[in-house]
């Protein structure tokens, strides 16, 4: 049997929790988005949540697979609601860069104690939240330029609208 450090494995744990938050965060402001009529932007944000699910699913394979009991925890609840957009969408923003500072985290954790099986995992995630944090800037940046229309701006959160493939 493969070995991971008891130290990588605890924050492992950790990790799904946040990508599970980070479901149910986009979950909750694509509901809101949706109780506003904002139809393409909550389209958007459930494709997120659904891409953060898989992303607790991948942690939780590796850890299956290294023959690891995997542990849940608690989650914390997200906002049912916000002031107005602009804030959802800096809360958004703020979330990817909490996560990119835990998987750099989870990075010199698996360095210090050569978990070296970690690498590519964690090497995958840290490309994955450049494009997560430049997504949500961009989504924030145009929300910025077009807030004076929301109706346009709502029409422009169509997937295909970004340049994410």
């Amino acid at each position: 049997m493969l070995k991971l450090s008891n130290e990588l494995k605890d924050a492992l744990m950790d990790q799904i929790k946040l990508e599970l938050e980070s479901f149910y965060l986009y979950h909750a402001l694509a509901t809101w988005l949706e109780s506003l009529n904002w139809h393409n932007a909550s389209h958007f944000y459930t494709e997120q949540a659904q891409e953060e699910f898989e992303h607790a699913k991948e942690f939780e394979k590796f850890l299956v697979d290294m023959g690891v009991q995997v542990e849940f925890k608690q989650l914390s609840s997200p906002p049912s609601s916000y002031p107005n957009i602009e804030v959802a969408l800096k809360a958004a923003l703020e979330h990817e860069i909490e996560v990119s500072h835990s998987i750099e985290n989870l990075y010199k954790i698996a360095s210090e104690n050569n978990d070296v099986y970690a690498f590519p995992l964690l090497q995958r995630f840290l490309e994955e939240q450049i494009e997560e944090v430049a997504l949500a800037q961009e989504v924030l940046e145009r929300y910025r330029y077009f807030k004076d229309n929301e109706l346009y701006w709502d029409h422009r959160m169509k997937r295909k609208d970004f340049n994410t493939e």
